[in-house]
């Protein structure tokens, strides 16, 4: 009898697993991360229109020499950051408060290369630090 109980349970758990599994599976969690990426996206979209960025953008162009720091192209330059940080309550930082040496000036082309060979680094920066 104990035998027989012990197995019941056990099918009982394990089936608890597999519905659990289905119930959740990487589909439903491909599209609430995909839900939650793009509305971070969208955000951000917004925050690359504020003034901040665009005088932050305009000085990382102008240092690096209206070039693409990976080929010397001077067309569809944009300013890549290195990496991204969190506070800690997961709020990302505004894409201008940002030291300089973390930011460097790409091509479009070569935008998307640094993505895909380096993907995104992301860091927790502690409340009140900030950068000019």
């Amino acid at each position: 009898m104990g035998d027989t109980l012990s197995i019941i349970i056990w099918l009982l758990f394990f089936g608890g697993i597999l519905y659990i599994y289905h119930r959740f599976s990487k589909e439903t969690w491909k599209k609430n991360d995909t839900e939650c990426l793009r509305d971070e996206r969208d955000e951000y979209s917004k925050l690359l229109q504020d003034e901040r960025w665009k005088e932050k953008r305009r000085k990382i162009i102008s240092r690096d020499r209206c070039r693409c720091t990976w080929c010397g192209s001077d067309s569809n330059l944009q300013v890549h950051h290195k990496y991204y940080e969190k506070f800690p309550n997961n709020d990302f930082v505004d894409p201008w408060d940002y030291p300089d040496e973390s930011l460097v000036t790409l091509c479009e082309k070569c935008h998307k290369k640094a993505h895909e060979k380096y993907g995104t680094r992301v860091y927790y920066r502690s409340f009140g630090k900030h950068y000019e």
